[in-house]
């Protein structure tokens, strides 16, 4: 008799899902049914890597990319390499979803077609790729602003954007503006001008600034890292993110000419640029020099952050996040 009572209980439970599944749509996969994961299966916990030398980045990036081969054969490829989703918690959203995958950002691997993780693994409701998602999860959850924080992002039409000015209502956000906006003034669509080498804030303006790909297009780098320092308060954090290609050395892909031309010392590269179809040339792909860089720059703590999630969507072995103490 129990039996037959368990029997029909489940035979229950799995008869209202599927009414709430028929019934509901798009409302139960996006809404109700992460809720009711979050509730069975709490939040996944983010275990971090604090890298402070070139031979624990070197250690921490094999032991990351062993650990991302393994899922990849055992659970991805072996689901077929086609896939366009997969299932995990957003740390922004706080809910379990089915996360969108790219397949046009992607490299050959044994014959197989396997996505940049970290451009993609895209949250359908906040539509934060893998990077993004992870750079808010350190911010809110490892380095914690009070509500009124006086944050500076270096980009404003984003969702990245959105979600911080949302959570952070002092947060500043800015762009590269070509339209004949003067730096420091806002243009018709609402967007403020800066130029990250001649920021115009004052000294100690922010408690956090936070640049997400941005370092890598701008030749003089170096003066752009002085100004992060200059506009954060002392004791402030500098949350970076550029392309890190695992040496130790910088890699100068073009540079300016003394006439202002560029010059290409690597075939060009252009990355997606939200203002503009052409794309924005990339000048760099950095090496742990940057780390030094930094120092260099007036930071006093710079540490590497490293981490790999299958159930937060956090793949692959380069989502390697930088962390400047002012």
């Amino acid at each position: 008799m129990p039996s037959r009572y368990n029997h029909t209980r489940g035979g229950m439970k799995m008869r209202v899902g599927s009414i709430l599944r028929r019934r509901a749509g798009p409302l139960y996969r996006h809404y109700i049914e992460p809720r009711l994961q979050l509730a069975v299966r709490g939040r996944p916990r983010l275990d971090v890597s604090t890298i402070k030398t070139f031979a624990e980045y070197r250690q921490g990036l094999e032991q990351i990319r062993e650990q991302h081969e393994r899922w990849l054969r055992s659970e991805w490829l072996a689901g077929g390499p086609g896939q366009s989703h997969l299932r995990g918690y957003c740390a922004v959203c706080h809910a379990w979803t089915r996360f969108s995958v790219d397949h046009r950002l992607c490299s050959e691997v044994e014959g197989w077609s396997v996505p940049w993780w970290r451009e993609t693994v895209t949250c359908p409701n906040c539509t934060m790729n893998s990077r993004m998602r992870l750079s808010v999860h350190l911010l809110e959850r490892r380095f914690s602003p009070a509500p009124f924080a006086r944050i500076y992002l270096t980009e404003q039409t984003t969702a990245l954007f959105s979600r911080l000015v949302k959570r952070f209502p002092q947060t500043v956000g800015s762009e590269f503006l070509r339209d004949g906006t003067l730096p420091g003034r806002v243009n018709a669509a609402g967007i403020r001008r800066e130029d990250l080498t001649a920021l115009t804030f004052g000294d100690a303006s922010f408690e956090f600034v936070v640049s997400l790909e941005v370092l890598e297009h701008v030749p003089d780098y170096q003066a752009a890292l002085r100004e992060c320092a200059r506009v954060l308060r002392p004791g402030g954090t500098l949350l970076l993110t550029a392309p890190f290609h695992g040496g130790e050395q910088n890699l100068i892909r073009a540079r300016m000419s003394q006439n202002g031309e560029i010059e290409h010392i690597e075939p060009p590269e252009y990355h997606g640029d939200p203002l503009s179809s052409e794309g924005c040339l990339c000048f760099y792909h950095f090496g742990w020099e940057l780390l030094d860089d930094l120092r260099s720059a007036g930071f006093r703590d710079v540490v590497g952050i490293m981490c790999w999630s299958r159930d937060l969507g956090y793949l692959g072995a380069n989502l390697f996040q930088l962390v400047a103490r002012r």
